[in-house]
């Protein structure tokens, strides 16, 4: 579970990491990145009804993304907003398969510490 402070909440924090952030693309997502003033990240997760109608399947998807991040924690360099926005793909590859391609955009971005 990611905490309450290190989470994106708020409609007009959305709207200004999309209209304003860095983008890139795998066949599994799409990562939002812009540079905060803070010293810590903060998370945006969406899986939307495309992806799965069932409410059960996007909260699994979730879930595995929120524990790919608390896992990689100490990885990842500080001080962004990041939206990891999810396609319908994931649904059908295995847990390392979405562990690699979500490490994989975050090493593009620059954001994994060497």
């Amino acid at each position: 579970m990611l905490k309450k402070s290190i989470r994106l909440t708020k409609i007009k924090d959305f709207k200004n990491i999309y209209k304003n952030g860095k983008i890139k693309h795998s066949n599994l997502f799409k990562v939002i990145l812009l540079k905060n003033n803070l010293i810590i990240n903060r998370y945006g997760i969406v899986v939307s009804n495309k992806v799965s109608k069932k409410a059960i399947e996007r909260n699994k998807i979730k879930r595995q993304i929120k524990h790919i991040l608390q896992k990689n924690k100490a990885k990842i360099n500080q001080g962004f907003d990041i939206i990891i926005v999810t396609y319908s793909a994931i649904k059908q590859v295995p847990y390392k398969e979405v562990e690699s391609s979500l490490a994989f955009l975050f090493y593009k971005l620059f954001l994994l510490k060497k």
